[in-house]
């Protein structure tokens, strides 16, 4: 999702990573803002030679200790994700698309033709779980717009988990089931934002919850507006 559009893929199989993996993933779960996991089975990664790079605004970064592993280790599950949910939507590559709490199939002809502000979570991340109403606020600034939208995946194991937190707390807004998105990533990092343009290129991403939730609000909108106008 670095671009959305059709990335030449090699995939290769990797298993349960190495200690240093596993330091670095501890630091960054233990922060009060951010969640991470890791998929311990056999999962594919991609290997992409040639991506592209368009500029993207990376909030995150002030947010952690800045270290130089910790940073590259982010940007790498970042990467994987991106990649995975890029695939996982590529019904132009043979796949299925994902399928949201009402049964609608999504592609990247979904996230094209609006500025999309694309959100990753699951129901055992606290900071998830914070950032949730605001997202629900979110949704209700851009529901009834033409020209944007908010589309959340969701990785949980069991969809009816996640399915019955939704109905529980009576949230409104797109949620895709993404399993498989897990599956194909070298860990999980959440939440993660994206905010896409209209061609589906990520212009702005926004790692963590800091808990400034009617800012996040603010902040977000006028960031997806900036996108819309501009392109960046």
């Amino acid at each position: 999702m670095g671009n959305l559009r059709t990335l030449g893929i090699e995939r290769r199989r990797v298993f349960v990573p190495g200690s240093a993996m596993l330091l670095a993933l501890s630091q960054i779960a233990s922060t009060p803002y951010l969640c991470a996991a890791f998929v311990d089975v056999g999962i594919e990664q991609e290997s992409n030679s040639a991506k592209p790079a368009p500029p993207v605004a990376r909030i995150w970064a002030e947010r952690h200790d800045g270290s130089q592993a910790n940073t590259e280790f982010v940007e790498k599950v970042l990467d994987d994700l991106r990649g995975a949910i890029s695939r996982a939507l590529a019904s132009d590559r043979g796949k299925v698309g994902l399928t949201d709490q009402n049964g609608k199939t999504w592609t990247l002809a979904e996230l094209k033709g609006k500025t999309t502000l694309m959100n990753l979570w699951f129901t055992s991340c606290g900071p998830c779980r914070s950032e949730m109403p605001f997202l629900e606020k979110l949704q209700m600034h851009v529901k009834d717009r033409s020209d944007m939208q908010v589309v959340t995946i969701n990785v949980d194991r069991d969809a009816d988990v996640a399915r019955r937190f939704l109905n529980d707390n009576h949230y409104r807004f797109p949620v895709l089931f993404a399993w498989s998105v897990a599956l194909a990533a070298d860990g999980t990092v959440a939440p993660a934002n994206w905010i896409l343009d209209d061609g589906g290129i990520t212009r702005v991403e926004d790692i963590g919850f800091a808990s400034d939730g009617d800012q996040w609000v603010k902040r977000t909108l006028a960031q997806m507006e900036s996108v819309r106008s501009s392109g960046r």
